[in-house]
């Protein structure tokens, strides 16, 4: 008898690296290194304000 995989689903997802990936939540340590001001983005939908990221918009991360 063939009994099939059972599939889990993802409980958490991890990302640990640099500013491709950041979640911008750097804007509420105490450190000049921050991305809440223009140019940073400016491009992102939801709001068109900086959102903390060191991008311009959303990461991969935010996409999986």
């Amino acid at each position: 008898m063939i009994v099939p995989k059972t599939v889990e689903a993802t409980r958490a997802f991890f990302v640990f690296g640099d500013s491709l990936v950041d979640n911008g939540n750097n804007n509420y340590l105490p450190t000049t290194a921050r991305a809440d001001s223009p140019p940073y983005g400016v491009d992102y939908m939801p709001t068109r304000r900086p959102s903390g990221r060191f991008s311009n918009g959303f990461n991969l991360p935010d996409l999986i």
